[in-house]
């Protein structure tokens, strides 16, 4: 079997960087991988329009590291919803310039798509956790300008989002509808159960933390394959293993089709087919 990782991110400055990551997993099986950009403060730059800039220089070289080692990969750059109040609330910015930056972050990102540099946006969204309302809708004024961007381009999006539940997911549908957005390209990253059952149900695209508890989960509820597997690994040395590594990841999936919990059409679906319909990503033969 083989596997796929639908949004991780890579530290060339001080974490394992894609070239080891990407070793270890192909060594497991993995065949794909979505990288996705880390806020510049990650790398040690500054949290400038021009350290946005450097910081998707890294990405793609992380990007072309990975292709290096065999791997399949989606290149995404984003404007973290966390940005915002830390630009505020570390940096003196006032919220008008946070969503300027924001704004003008993702217009460069759209060059490189352009380009053919990257293939999508990510991550972008709202914080989950609690904080003032400003901020939440700083948050969103940059989603949906994203959102916009990548409609044009037909490119993939990946929502950084709250565990709302029914009104998270409606309410993203309901932005897809209004917006005319192919709905296998908006990713609901980071879905835990809450926001899994719902976003099946309204048939949108869930990736899914593939830690133990929530493959147990899956396979016990019988959650149909409409969905994809991430690991979304920080690669932060400070936080070694979180959220899980991505060859950790495909273990627990080889064990688990091993033990006969998983068939492999279940995880085909998963791990191939979904991933290839979200990325357009030729498959592997």
């Amino acid at each position: 079997m083989i596997y796929a990782d639908a949004h991780l991110h890579t530290n060339p400055v001080s974490g394992l960087g894609a070239q080891k990551i990407a070793r270890e997993f192909s060594k497991r099986g993995g065949w794909f991988m979505a990288i996705v950009s880390l806020p510049p403060y990650h790398y040690g730059l500054s949290p400038t329009f021009e350290g946005h800039l450097k910081s998707f220089e890294l990405l793609l070289a992380e990007c072309k590291a990975a292709l290096n080692e065999g791997i399949r990969v989606s290149c995404l750059a984003g404007f973290h919803p966390a940005e915002v109040e830390r630009l505020v609330k570390k940096g003196g910015m006032d919220l008008r310039r946070a969503v300027e930056l924001g704004q003008r972050v993702i217009d460069h990102i759209a060059k490189l798509i352009d380009q053919g540099l990257i293939n999508g946006v990510g991550e972008v969204g709202r914080p989950h956790y609690k904080t003032e309302p400003e901020y939440v809708v700083a948050a969103q004024l940059i989603m949906d300008y994203a959102l916009e961007v990548a409609r044009e381009r037909g490119a993939v999006v990946h929502l950084h989002l709250e565990e709302g539940g029914f009104v998270t997911v409606l309410d993203i549908s309901r932005r897809i509808s209004r917006l005319k957005l192919d709905p296998r390209k908006v990713v609901l990253h980071h879905s835990r159960p809450r926001n899994l059952v719902h976003a099946i149900e309204m048939k949108l695209t869930a990736s899914v933390p593939g830690i133990q508890p929530i493959q147990k989960y899956v396979v016990d509820r019988k959650i149909p394959p409409r969905f994809v597997f991430e690991s979304d690994y920080l690669d932060d040395p400070s936080r070694p293993g979180s959220v899980i590594y991505p060859w950790r990841m495909a273990e627990i999936e080889d064990e688990m089709l091993r033990s006969g919990l998983y068939s492999e059409e279940y995880l085909w679906r998963i791990n191939v087919d979904n991933i290839v319909s979200i990325y357009g990503v030729e498959p592997p033969l």
